[in-house]
């Protein structure tokens, strides 16, 4: 007996039912196994890509360079910095498309004159991240009243996000405790009286207080340095660092914090090198840069209304802009 094969148009109807219902299981099963792949893939894209990604070197956390001077090349970025830099963080400060600039608390004082030439004094703390960040506009600002002749290489404390700064005088960070003063910093037109208070860098946030300044102080013999001392005493505002005046102005905060990501998921300063800090000042075009300008700008716009604007940088029409704006 032999048995011939079916085909398609001898099929009865309850075969041709059968076979449709066997293509859908097929298909059904075909979709469902997809659709688990793509499952799989995206509940193992987190790891996957963490495990591909390149992994964050913190940079601080091994101390590299500190207390390095700064190299000529690395000096100028800071000395040589061009005006339209500061001109164009000015506009986009103006135009209020430099969020991470200003906020911080500021108000009127008179400036302290120390032989015939108004102050920029500042309170700070080589482990604390805001002065980490605010160095560089600070640096910046005083470029366009003077020069530096040297600065070093530097980090807030491993325990305060470890960004990249620079220290206006090495630093005793395996200090247990103390401050340092002065800077190697001139200038024709203002004073510059940092004060630094030091802390062991590998461990966390350890600002100053006014009676370790005082105390630190007494065998200075330096006058300046007590009258700027006095001047912070006498004001009675300080609670942290940075705390500064600049000549008319007291600054109670950072003015320029770009080391924040926007979307809060850290400081991004805490990733970077300082040769990639240096590349981004020397040619502005992100948001770390600008910021540091702008905050920069606010600075010297406190300055030269301080000094009536006789300082060439104090004409250009962003600074007199924030000066307005501002009421400094």
């Amino acid at each position: 007996m032999v048995t011939m094969a079916t085909t398609k148009s001898q099929a009865s109807p309850a075969q041709k039912k059968l076979e449709k219902a066997i293509r859908t299981v097929k298909l059904i099963s075909t979709t469902s196994l997809v659709v688990g792949i793509i499952a799989i893939v995206l509940a193992a894209y987190p790891l996957v890509s963490s495990l591909l990604a390149p992994v964050p070197i913190n940079f601080g956390s091994t101390l590299v360079g500190i207390n390095s001077p700064l190299t000529p090349a690395q000096l100028a970025v800071i000395n040589n910095a061009s005006n339209a830099s500061f001109e164009r963080a000015g506009e986009m400060y103006l135009n209020n498309s430099l969020p991470n600039v200003g906020g911080s608390s500021t108000m009127k004082t008179n400036a302290l004159v120390v032989n015939g030439k108004v102050s920029v004094i500042y309170l700070g703390a080589i482990s604390c991240v805001y002065c980490g960040e605010n160095r560089w506009a600070m640096a910046l600002a005083l470029s366009r009243f003077g020069q530096f002749n040297s600065l070093y290489t530097g980090y807030s404390a491993l325990g305060d996000a470890d960004v990249p700064t620079i220290y206006w005088t090495p630093a005793l960070y395996n200090a247990s405790s103390g401050v340092t003063f002065g800077s190697n910093y001139t200038s024709s037109y203002i004073n510059f009286l940092p004060i630094e208070g030091q802390s062991p860098i590998t461990g966390r946030f350890q600002p100053p207080t006014i009676t370790e300044i005082q105390s630190s102080a007494q065998g200075l013999n330096n006058p300046a340095y007590m009258q700027a001392i006095n001047k912070i005493i006498s004001l009675n505002t300080y609670q942290g660092t940075p705390y500064m005046v600049w000549g008319n102005s007291l600054v109670g905060g950072a003015d320029a914090v770009a080391g924040f990501e926007p979307q809060g998921s850290g400081i991004a300063l805490t990733y970077m090198t300082h040769a990639q800090v240096y590349s981004q000042l020397s040619k502005p075009n992100d948001s770390f840069s600008w910021t540091q300008y702008g905050g920069a700008d606010l600075y010297i716009a406190m300055v030269c209304a301080s000094l009536k604007n006789t300082a060439p940088i104090c004409s250009l029409p962003a600074i007199q802009g924030i000066e307005r704006v501002s009421g400094y």
